[in-house]
């Protein structure tokens, strides 16, 4: 799936046996929550979230520490940390440059029960770029939606379409 979400979608990365859900503040191992302290937590966020490209310290002070003044020895020591919960081989560094999360990463949304936002989420689902006979599939998925009264259960719904 695209990395493009729209802002009332709710994103997941799952790289290994984690999951990051940055706008639960969440990362979770094996679907346990892991133990981070919160500037770590933004490091990663950043590190995942530009993973195309190296972040420079300057990059990451900015990002983590916003209007603060703090030594560069604070992204190593939080980068340092990081390691420490999802392993030494997610993040690279890359000599008097910066750092690069380097794991493989898949990322989609979670379907919310609030409606607006699991139908776009269903909507990116069923689309397969391309693909003309899904797409009308998923247009007429969210056609009935529309149609369909507010208390509709999502996991209902999403369980007849299967069938």
């Amino acid at each position: 799936m695209t990395d493009h979400f729209q802002a009332s979608e709710i994103r997941r990365y799952r790289f290994g046996r984690f999951e990051l859900r940055p706008a639960q503040r969440r990362l979770l191992a094996d679907g346990v929550a892991a133990t981070l302290g919160s500037r770590a937590f933004d490091v990663l966020v950043a590190l995942i979230e530009r993973r195309a490209e190296v972040l420079t310290k300057d990059e990451l002070l900015e990002r983590v520490w916003p209007g603060l003044v703090v030594e560069e020895a604070n992204v190593q020591v939080q980068v340092s940390a990081l390691r420490k919960v999802i392993g030494a081989d997610a993040v690279a560094t890359v000599q008097r440059r910066g750092y690069q999360f380097v794991a493989p990463v898949e990322s989609d949304c979670v379907p919310s029960f609030d409606r607006p936002n699991w139908v776009s989420c269903v909507a990116l689902a069923a689309v397969a770029p391309g693909s003309r006979s899904n797409f009308l599939d998923s247009f007429e998925f969210l056609r009935t939606l529309r149609e369909a009264p507010a208390t509709l259960n999502p996991r209902q719904t999403l369980k007849e379409q299967e069938a």
